[in-house]
């Protein structure tokens, strides 16, 4: 009778464990990790600059991105709407959580005049992988929200040659 009751109660805390993982696992990688950009309030927005025209402010924005090891993601660019998209840079870790991967969005906002605003937002994310954490192939990317340090770092270097 007791070896009853101790299964029983093996049974049910093996079924409570798979219940578990399974309601974390979808909470977690809830949505396409590559669909990820970033909402109107996460965009670190400068203050309005003149600058002689659209191209000047274009190339400074893609020289800071570089400088700082980001490249554009040339299917997700946008040169008409004024929005450049990196292509993610990737750290990965030994341990799960610890792996990073961050991808800049920039967007060169005209206004009134001969004046535009810079707005840039770093979206970060982590690997939530626990089998095999230092491997990108089987990665399982998870929103890390915005890495707002390297998002005013960018802002500051685009805007920086054009304030008086």
């Amino acid at each position: 009778m007791q070896i009853l009751r101790a299964s029983a109660v093996a049974l049910l805390l093996v079924a409570a464990a798979f219940v578990t993982a399974s309601c974390e696992t979808s909470k977690l990688f809830a949505g396409d990790p590559e669909q990820q950009f970033p909402k109107d309030t996460q965009w670190m927005r400068g203050q309005p600059f003149t600058t002689p025209s659209f191209d000047v402010i274009w190339q400074r924005t893609g020289e800071v991105l570089a400088r700082e090891g980001f490249r554009a993601d040339e299917a997700l660019t946008s040169v008409s709407h004024g929005e450049i998209v990196s292509l993610w840079i990737t750290r990965m870790a030994p341990t799960r959580y610890q792996g990073k991967r961050r991808r800049a969005h920039v967007r060169i906002e005209p206004l009134e005049g001969a004046q535009w605003r810079a707005a840039v937002a770093v979206i970060r994310q982590q690997n939530a992988d626990i089998d095999d954490p230092p491997n990108v192939v089987s990665a399982q990317w998870e929103a890390d929200g915005i890495d707002e340090d390297r998002s005013k770092l960018l802002l500051w270097g685009i805007e920086q040659p054009f304030r008086k």
